[in-house]
């Protein structure tokens, strides 16, 4: 409710409850419409009660900013008028007038016929007593007719009663039926907040994981020092039978004290023991110094290894001692 223009509604108190007659733009109320019915405020009912004037104060008493209210919406209903309905009395169109104020019901005669709009739990009971309003023009105006026109002015306190029953039944189903959805509505948000709840717990978990694993990359790869390496006995040298000996011009050559056999070089893979020429026994040296003196002599002979006037020696010692 707006502090300066008020609710922005019209009311007229009726014996269903206050009845909505205009509803202004400004502040605007997007629950009440043309026509529908206020029929309680505040938890206090409005229906039933003994007079217009006692829904009016009992609806002035307890309103006020923000209270909580029912709303019983408008109804269409269309009654069919027969043919000759044109032909009527003028008592009909004030007869339809005093039903229509009794039950609070806009009314209209169109060519699909009888339209009635206003509380629907007002429109069981007016229908019966239009219908039978209908009836009474339809067949003529009887002492019956009469009579039966006369007691529909006041309404049946049983079809109050249907109506009040059936008007509980329905607020009773649209409060279960909200109290459903909003219980729907928890549920879904309660449904998302767990699985929120769980994504993020993963997520949490997969980033530890991946910290974890960079930490153990990260850390430094602890070696054990090799041993030291033991330094075991050197192994004995290898004798060998070849000796490195000079001739009588200092050129050196080969003699293996096993087999007594000279050479200019080494076999493949054989060492040779230094010792000097005078190490050799002279029964080894003379073969040899006779096989060069020999080979001397034959160059100075034939003049071999004379070249440029220079002496050149081409003899090797012989490998097999003795020739």
């Amino acid at each position: 409710m707006d502090s300066d223009k008020g609710a922005g509604v019209e009311l007229t108190p009726t014996c269903w409850g206050m009845r909505v007659d205009s509803v202004e733009e400004e502040p605007g109320q997007p629950h009440l419409s043309k026509g529908s019915t206020i029929t309680s405020i505040g938890g206090n009912n409005l229906l039933g009660l003994d007079n217009e004037d006692a829904v009016a104060d009992a609806f002035g008493a307890s309103f006020k900013d923000g209270v909580e209210i029912e709303v019983d919406p408008v109804k269409f209903v269309t009654l069919d008028l027969p043919p000759d309905a044109k032909t009527w009395p003028a008592s009909f169109m004030e007869d339809l007038g005093t039903l229509a104020g009794k039950f609070a019901l806009d009314y209209n005669i169109t060519r699909m016929g009888l339209e009635l709009r206003g509380p629907s739990v007002a429109m069981e009971p007016a229908k019966l007593e239009m219908q039978q309003m209908l009836d009474f023009y339809t067949g003529g105006s009887s002492a019956d007719q009469k009579q039966q026109k006369k007691a529909a002015c006041h309404v049946d306190p049983e079809l109050l009663k249907i109506a009040m029953r059936r008007m509980h039944e329905r607020h009773k189903r649209e409060a279960e039926e909200y109290a459903a959805w909003q219980a729907a509505c928890a549920q879904l948000q309660y449904n998302q907040f767990v699985v929120q709840q769980q994504v993020m717990a993963q997520q949490m978990a997969a980033q530890q994981m991946a910290a974890q694993q960079a930490m153990l990359y990260q850390q430094p790869q602890f070696q054990q020092p090799a041993a030291p390496r033991t330094q075991g006995p050197r192994p004995p040298p290898v004798h060998s039978d070849w000796v490195q000996c000079y001739d009588a011009q200092g050129q050196p050559y080969f003699y293996n004290e096993r087999t007594q056999e000279t050479a200019w070089e080494l076999p493949p893979g054989v060492t040779a023991r230094q010792q000097g020429p005078a190490q050799v026994p002279q029964q080894q040296m003379y073969p040899q110094q006779m096989y060069q003196q020999q080979a001397w002599g034959q160059q100075q002979q034939y003049g071999w290894g004379q070249q440029n006037g220079q002496q050149q020696w081409s003899g090797y010692p012989n490998q097999y001692s003795g020739y």
